[in-house]
């Protein structure tokens, strides 16, 4: 420990961001101090009583300094009192030993960095600035005729400058040491929050698979028991009966998607995405061979034209596409669903547009739709968990690339895919046709 330490209050030394900063002032006091007890002596000894006042008054300052370190209880105080005298000090002396041409001018500069490295932003901004209004001033009073008296010798200037120099030098020292130690400090939190991070990040990951393993098997039990009871005695239960059966067959089944679709966005914390060639016309021909085995979607077209080849993971895409084609004609009211695919190669990105004929997205909910479980419709009109577009936000998050949309109620939405040019493969091969529509 260091004399240093000994002037620390121990309620600074419990935040080791604040322990530093007024470790470093501290240190810069102290050499002030030493620097201030050799000059007094002197400034007397040649008669220079303004100096030797400016001393006097800057000893008591250094004296007063421990008392204000010891009783204040935030960082900021202490600060503000160094950076406040270390202005009228270093203002004071070079208005008396020949203003700009003064050796203690190199002092004014250690103003700005104390400041700004133990304050907050704008207070070091704040002092740093009073410091550059002052050199202007002495230099604009000097430049409109006013002079300030130069009473110490050519010798004594030139030692001063060493003395100026040595300080300057100590103080950046000090200065670089404390930002160097801050960083070290920072940077060693930052690894230790990332690893406790890791660790709790495996610890919901396993939380979710046994959580989800043990809410399904229930919810499996309770659909395929509702079954028997409608197989068996569907004959004999009334129609409310039946109608309860069906309700809670509903909502067993909907429970389940929604564990599922929990799991799918948990696996994306720790989803180390694969590199590959992926072709974004049989992605897309992939998803609709999936719904043309859905019912619902027997009158779906989906429109689009040639789609380049990505240099991605192939399964991340699919959910990518899977979700957005999916909700464009899920929330679809007219009797032949469409979805549109256009891609575009700009500067920088690639720019994908899926359309849809769709309901439409009021303004004001157009950025919550891709957070989880927002829904916009009742669980009874639109089928769903509200996890789908939160997925694809994730997805585009680990691409470094964007995901918005536009739209307007009743004329359907747009989403808007812009990836890095990064992601387009390289030797891009000629892609064949995209299924042009969909028919059950």
């Amino acid at each position: 420990m260091s004399i240093v330490d000994y002037f620390i209050p121990e309620h600074y030394k419990k935040e080791k961001l604040a322990y530093s900063s007024v470790r470093m002032i501290l240190k810069v006091n102290m050499v002030a101090f030493m620097i201030v007890a050799c000059l007094l002596p002197y400034f007397l000894s040649c008669s220079f009583y303004p100096g030797a006042f400016i001393m006097g008054y800057s000893m008591v300052m250094a004296f007063l300094f421990l008392f204000v370190v010891y009783f204040s209880t935030k960082t900021t105080t202490v600060g503000n009192f160094f950076a406040a005298n270390a202005l009228v000090i270093f203002t004071a002396l070079i208005t008396q030993t020949g203003g700009v041409h003064s050796p203690f001018l190199l002092w004014l500069l250690t103003v700005a960095p104390v400041s700004i490295l133990s304050l907050p932003k704008n207070q070091g901004y704040f002092w740093t600035g009073l410091s550059i209004v002052s050199f202007v001033s002495i230099v604009g009073a000097q430049l409109s005729g006013i002079q300030f008296n130069h009473t110490i010798s050519e010798n004594t200037v030139t030692l001063f400058q060493l003395f100026s120099y040595s300080f300057v030098s100590l103080v950046f020292i000090f200065i670089v040491q404390s930002f160097k130690n801050g960083y070290r400090k920072a940077k060693h939190q930052l690894e230790e929050s990332n690893i406790g991070l890791k660790d709790s990040n495996e610890e919901l990951d396993r939380f979710a698979s046994i959580a989800s393993h043990d809410l399904k098997s229930p919810l499996r039990s309770i659909v395929s028991f509702a079954s028997l009871i409608k197989l068996k005695y569907g004959d004999i239960l009334p129609e409310e009966g039946q109608e309860y059966l069906k309700i809670m067959s509903d909502n067993a089944r909907q429970m389940n998607s929604l564990i599922e679709d929990i799991l799918e966005y948990s696996k994306g914390n720790d989803y180390e995405p694969m590199k590959g060639k992926v072709s974004l016309n049989d992605v897309v021909d992939h998803i609709v061979s999936e719904i043309k085995m859905n019912e619902q979607f027997k009158n779906a077209q989906i429109v689009g034209g040639n789609l380049p080849d990505l240099f991605a993971d192939s399964t991340l895409i699919k959910q990518l596409f899977q979700n957005i084609i999916s909700n464009g004609l899920k929330y679809n009211n007219n009797e032949h669903p469409k979805v549109e695919i256009t891609c575009k190669k700009e500067s920088d990105t690639l720019h994908i547009e899926v359309t849809d004929n769709g309901i439409g997205i009021e303004k004001e909910y157009q950025d919550k739709i891709f957070e989880m479980f927002k829904r916009l419709h009742g669980k009874g009109t639109y089928e769903g968990t509200g996890i789908g577009l939160a997925i694809c936000k994730k997805i585009m998050n680990q691409y470094n690339g964007k995901i918005w949309v536009s739209s307007k109620v009743g004329l359907g939405s747009t989403f808007h895919i812009v990836l890095p040019k990064e992601l387009i493969y390289v030797h891009e091969a000629q892609n064949k046709p995209l299924l042009a529509s969909v028919q059950a």
